[in-house]
């Protein structure tokens, strides 16, 4: 059974590293889903200078 939640109440959530690089965790999991953190200048097959084109 899931605990009621409401608007502003704050919680702590469980989170698991999955891959750590750098000793920065770039890939969570959190409530049975999976979280990957991608850097602001990263974008996913492309530069950043060749995303403007």
């Amino acid at each position: 059974m899931t605990k009621q939640r409401h608007v502003g109440q704050s919680f702590r959530a469980v989170v698991m590293p999955i891959k750590i690089k750098n000793g920065i965790p770039t890939v969570i999991s959190l409530g049975g889903q999976v979280y990957i953190l991608q850097g602001k200048d990263q974008f996913k097959g492309k530069s950043s200078a060749q995303a403007g084109r």
